[in-house]
């Protein structure tokens, strides 16, 4: 069977297991051709055929011959006779496709598709493309795949480590609405949604966060605060929720009695020690059944190998209440990687009126790279 396919750019017919008998012959012309600058083909059994160009009356202006996978230069010609001879000393099954192209013209040069029994691409030139954005191929079956560029999986180039990258001005703007929302210019609200991780770059330095809050326009994190200078933001991608991991203490009773730096230790009497790789902390969250029956409320934070995570006041952390308190971007992000082996501790100043506020509850959200 032979299947033609016709393109802005090229023309090309596929042999699909054609049969050539005994010293036969086959022969394809090619109408209409004078756009096009070169003809070449594949084809895993012959290995050559004769050209003749013809004008428009049928006229033999020139001959030439046709080496597969050899593009041989077309000079404009009107019409282009292929013959294929059978010089195998039995009946010759092809499988291959021959073309004509112009490479300047949309799909000039590409092998864009070809048809039949089995169904293949046939790309002949490193810069040969196969499909199009508009014209795309079913399926695929390889071995082995080896890209030099990063995928991009419906529009969306995907990034290493399973994050997925948005495009700079097109997809999000590059100066940051506030420290800790973005102005999103395309609708990502079906991509990302509250506590997928986030991983943005600021001046050349990556940095992680959790999205919070998503509208069509803005982006919302919590995590390593963004700075608002003008075009410090050049990349920005989102990875999936399995990349989201959290550790919660329950102290119970008075907690904030006096100033410790080791509450788990000294309160909860345990140690904890990090035991996945490299990871960054990004929220801390907690809340107190009863709060200090004085004006006051003791802060809490947590430190990671003895260094203080939360910003808030002075670093003591945010003051406790009844009702969840999160942090927000008052992170130090100096101090929010952790690393396989690493501790982990909760620390409070006491600075409750009465020092009585009791059963505190902290959940800590880590973010792998």
């Amino acid at each position: 069977m032979i299947t033609e396919f016709l393109g802005s750019g090229s023309k090309s017919i596929e042999f699909a297991s054609e049969t050539i008998p005994t010293a036969g012959t086959l022969v394809w012309v090619f109408n209409d051709v004078s756009v096009y600058d070169f003809i070449d083909g594949l084809e895993g059994t012959e290995t050559q055929a004769s050209i003749e160009y013809l004008l428009s009356d049928g006229t033999v202006a020139d001959t030439a011959t046709l080496t597969f996978g050899t593009p041989v230069s077309n000079a404009g010609f009107d019409v282009i006779k292929v013959t294929i001879s059978n010089t195998q000393g039995a009946p010759l099954v092809m499988a291959g496709s021959v073309r004509v192209y112009n490479p300047t013209t949309a799909d000039g040069g590409n092998w864009d598709r070809t048809t039949g029994t089995p169904n293949y691409l046939t790309p002949n030139i490193p810069a040969d493309d196969v499909g199009a954005t508009g014209s795309r191929i079913k399926k695929g079956w390889f071995t082995d795949l080896e890209i030099t560029s990063l995928p991009t999986v419906n529009g969306t180039t995907l990034v290493p480590g399973g994050y997925t990258s948005l495009t700079a001005t097109t997809d999000f703007a590059t100066t940051a609405a506030s420290t800790s929302t973005i102005t999103m210019v395309t609708d990502q609200t079906s991509n990302i949604v509250p506590g997928m991780p986030i991983k943005f770059t600021l001046s050349s330095t990556v940095y992680y966060a959790i999205c919070t809050a998503i509208a069509a326009n803005l982006l919302t994190i919590a995590g390593a605060p963004l700075t608002t200078t003008a075009s410090a933001l050049t990349a920005l991608s989102y990875g999936p929720t399995e990349k989201v991991s959290t550790m919660m203490f329950s102290i119970n009773g008075q907690f904030a009695d006096a100033a410790s730096g080791t509450l788990l230790q000294s309160d909860l009497l345990t140690n904890v020690k990090w035991t996945k790789g490299l990871s960054y902390c990004v929220m801390i969250s907690h809340i107190v059944e009863t709060d200090d029956t004085g004006a006051n409320q003791p802060a809490v934070n947590v430190d990671i190998n003895s260094a203080a995570v939360g910003t808030s006041n002075t670093n003591e952390g945010k003051d406790v209440a009844e009702t969840w308190t999160d942090t927000v971007i008052d992170i130090n992000n100096s101090n929010y990687d952790i690393n396989y082996g690493e501790t982990i501790e909760i620390s409070t100043d006491a600075g409750g009126s009465n020092n009585n506020a009791v059963d505190l509850t902290v959940i800590i959200t880590f973010v792998m790279p």
